[in-house]
C-alpha cells in the first residue's frame, strides 16, 4: 500500500512543484471565469500568459485547447515560451506520455539555459528528477537533481537549496531513511522558513516507517502536519493518510479511526480517490482491530461505492482492498465470503504481477523511448550547433567580403576626397600666400612709413629742444650780460635804486619755471621715462640735480649748461662734483657717460 502512495506521491510533486500556488487552496472556478472575462482586453504576450495560467486551472480536457492557442501567441525563444513548454509536460505527465513530457521539457531547458541563470531553471530540472523517477532511472535522476542544486547555490537561495535536496532525496530509494539530501534539505529548508519543510519532514517520516523507525517516523509526520496545517497546504491529507497507516502499524487503532477521519476531510473535496479508500481501508483495519464490526462494514459500504469510479486495471489497490475484505469475512466467520475474496485476492494478485512485468517492460520501453529522444535531440541540437556555426561561417565570409568592398570602395574615395581637399588647400595657400606677401608689403610700407613719420616728428622734437635750448641760452647769455653792466653801475653808485630794480625784473627772466617745463616736456617726448627712472634709481637727488642731468643727457658742454641755468662754469662743476656723490659713482665711471646711457 505504501509504494502505491509513493508513486501517487511523486506525481502529485511533479505536478505541483512549478506551480504559483503550490501548497495554498486549490483555486476556484471564479479565477478562471474572471481570466476568461479579461482575456479580450488583453494585448498578445499577456494574453498568452493568462492562457497558460488558465490551462493550469482548467480541467484536463479543457488544458489542451488553451495550451494551442498560447502557443501561437508566445514569442519564439521568450521566458513566456519556455513557461508554455513546461506546462505542456505536466499536461503529458497527466496523460501518462513521458515521451513528449521529456521532449517538452528539452525544449524549455534549451531556452532557460541560454539565460542567466534562474529558479525557474533549477524548478524545471527538479521536474527531470521526478519524471525520471518515476520510471526509476535514478542515475538520470540524480544528474538533473545536482544540476537545479548548482543553479540554486548560484542564486544563493537557500530555500531553492533546500528544495534541490529535496529532490535529490527522492531519487535514492527510500529504504535509505539516513540518506544525506533529505538532512540537508531540512537543514535549508528550516533556516529560510520554508512552506516546503511539511513536504521534508513527511519524506523523512515515511522513509522512518519503511525502515520500521516508528517513533522517529510520528515525531516527523506530526511536524509535517503541523508545518502545512499553518500554511494550508493541500498535501496535508496525503500526511494524515500516512499517520493513520503509521498509528495502524503501532496498533494505536483508535488513532488511526480519527486520524483517517481528519485526513478524508482533506481528500474528500479534492477528489482524491484512490488515496480516500486507501484512508477507509485503514479504518476498516482499525475498526476489525477493535472488534467493531459494524462501523467496519459501514465503511466496507463506502469503500465498495467509491469503487466504481476506480479504473479496473489498479490490480494493486483491489488486492489491498480484497485482503481486508478477507480479513472481514473472517471477522464475521463467513468462509464462503472469505473463500470469494480469496479468488478475487488472487486474481488480483496475479494480475498484477502481469502489470508489473508489463509495467517493466513499458518502463523499459518509456526509457529506450527518452533515450532515443534525448538521443534524437542531441543529435537535432548537434545538427542545429553546425548548420549554425556554417552559417555564421558563410555570414562572416560575406560580411568579410562587404567589409572588403566597403573599404576599398571607402578608400577610393577618401583618396578622392583628400586629393580634392588637397588642390583645395593648395588654392587656399596660395590665395593666402598672395594675401599674406601683400599684407607684408602693404604693414611694411606702413611700417616705413610710421618709422620715417616717427623719425620726422622725432627730429623735429630735437630740433626744437635745441632751438629752445639755444633761445634760452642766448637770452640768458643776454640778460646776463646785461645783468653784469647793471651791477658795474651799482659798483659805481650810478641810480642804485632804479638799476637794482631792473636787475631783479632781469634776474627773474633767468631760466624761469615756465621755460623749464616747456623743456622738460619736450625732453621727454625725446628721452620718455628718463626721470621716472632716475628717481627710482636715485631717490635723493634734488631738482636742481635732475635738471643737470637733463642737460648732461642732451650732451650739452659746461659752458652751455652754465649760460642755460645763469651761473658761471665754476657752479656747473661743483654741481657735476656733488651730483657724482649722490650717484655713488666711483673714479673710474665718467658721469655724462653714465646719464648718456642711463
Amino acid at each position: 500500500m505504501k509504494i502505491l502512495k509513493s508513486q501517487i506521491g511523486i506525481l502529485l510533486v511533479l505536478l505541483t512543484l512549478v506551480s504559483p500556488v503550490f501548497g495554498q487552496p486549490l483555486p476556484s472556478q471564479s479565477e478562471y471565469d474572471s481570466l476568461a472575462m479579461k482575456l479580450p482586453l488583453l494585448n498578445t504576450e499577456e494574453r498568452a500568459r493568462t492562457l497558460v495560467r488558465m490551462a493550469r486551472l482548467a480541467p484536463v480536457d479543457k488544458k489542451e485547447n488553451l495550451l494551442k492557442e498560447a502557443e501561437n501567441l508566445v514569442e519564439p525563444g521568450s521566458e513566456s515560451q519556455a513557461r508554455l513548454f513546461r506546462e505542456w509536460a505536466i499536461f503529458f505527465v497527466i496523460k501518462r506520455n513521458f515521451s513528449n513530457c521529456l521532449a517538452m521539457l528539452d525544449k524549455a531547458r534549451i531556452i532557460l539555459e541560454s539565460r542567466e541563470a534562474t529558479s525557474e531553471l533549477a524548478y524545471l530540472y527538479h521536474m527531470y528528477v521526478e519524471l525520471y523517477t518515476s520510471i526509476f532511472d535514478n542515475i538520470t535522476a540524480n544528474k538533473y537533481g545536482l544540476k537545479a542544486l548548482e543553479v540554486s547555490k548560484t542564486l544563493d537561495d537557500d530555500e531553492l537549496i533546500g528544495y534541490s535536496y529535496l529532490a535529490l532525496s527522492h531519487a535514492l530509494p527510500y529504504r535509505q531513511s539516513d540518506n544525506e539530501y533529505i538532512h540537508k534539505a531540512i537543514s535549508f529548508l528550516k533556516s529560510s522558513n520554508s512552506r516546503f519543510l511539511g513536504h521534508a519532514y513527511n519524506n523523512l517520516g515515511y522513509r522512518y516507517y519503511l525502515n520500521g523507525k516508528l517513533d522517529s517516523s510520528l515525531v516527523y509526520y506530526q511536524n509535517a502536519i503541523a508545518i502545512k496545517e499553518e500554511t494550508g497546504d493541500i498535501t496535508v491529507g496525503n500526511t494524515l493518510s500516512n499517520l493513520a497507516d503509521l498509528y495502524l502499524a503501532m496498533e494505536q487503532y483508535s488513532k488511526t479511526i480519527e486520524t483517517s477521519r481528519l485526513a478524508l476531510n482533506w481528500l474528500e473535496p479534492q477528489g482524491d480517490t484512490e488515496n480516500v479508500v486507501l484512508c477507509y481501508v485503514s479504518r476498516i483495519q482499525a475498526h476489525l482491530a477493535l472488534d467493531n464490526i459494524e462501523y467496519a462494514l459501514n465503511d466496507v459500504k463506502i469503500t465498495d461505492s467509491l469503487l466504481v469510479d476506480i479504473p479496473d486495471n489498479n490490480y494493486e489497490l483491489k488486492k489491498i482492498y480484497y485482503q481486508t475484505k478477507k480479513d472481514l469475512a473472517r471477522a464475521l466467520n463467513s468462509p464462503e465470503d472469505y473463500f470469494d475474496y480469496d479468488q478475487k485476492y488472487t486474481q488480483a494478485t496475479d494480475s498484477l504481477q502481469v502489470q508489473k512485468d508489463s509495467t517493466f517492460n513499458s518502463q523499459i520501453e518509456i526509457q529506450k523511448e527518452l533515450l532515443e529522444s534525448a538521443t534524437k535531440m542531441n543529435l537535432l541540437q548537434q545538427e542545429i550547433s553546425y548548420r549554425q556555426r556554417v552559417n555564421i561561417a558563410l555570414l562572416a565570409i560575406l560580411l568579410l567580403g562587404l567589409f572588403v568592398i566597403l573599404l576599398l570602395l571607402r578608400n577610393k574615395k577618401i583618396r578622392k576626397k583628400f586629393e580634392k581637399k588637397r588642390i583645395q588647400l593648395l588654392d587656399q595657400k596660395r590665395t593666402t600666400d598672395k594675401l599674406e606677401i601683400n599684407n607684408l608689403l602693404k604693414s611694411k610700407a606702413l611700417q616705413e612709413e610710421e618709422t620715417k613719420r616717427v623719425e620726422d616728428k622725432l627730429e623735429y622734437r630735437k630740433r626744437q629742444l635745441s632751438t629752445s635750448t639755444l633761445i634760452i641760452s642766448q637770452k640768458n647769455a643776454f640778460l646776463k650780460s646785461l645783468s653784469e653792466i647793471i651791477q658795474k653801475g651799482i659798483e659805481e653808485n650810478q641810480s642804485t635804486r632804479l638799476i637794482q630794480k631792473l636787475k631783479h625784473k632781469i634776474d627773474q627772466q633767468l631760466l624761469t619755471e615756465d621755460d623749464w617745463k616747456n623743456l622738460k616736456l619736450q625732453f621727454e617726448e625725446i628721452h620718455p621715462n628718463f626721470f621716472q627712472r632716475l628717481t627710482e634709481t636715485h631717490p635723493s637727488i634734488s631738482s636742481n640735480d635732475r635738471r643737470l642731468c637733463a642737460f648732461i643727457r642732451m650732451q650739452l658742454s659746461n659752458k652751455e649748461i652754465a649760460r642755460i641755468m645763469g651761473v658761471n662754469a665754476a657752479s656747473v662743476l661743483k654741481s657735476r662734483y656733488r651730483l657724482r656723490k649722490k650717484l655713488e659713482l666711483d673714479k673710474e665711471t665718467d658721469l655724462s657717460h653714465y646719464i648718456i646711457n642711463f
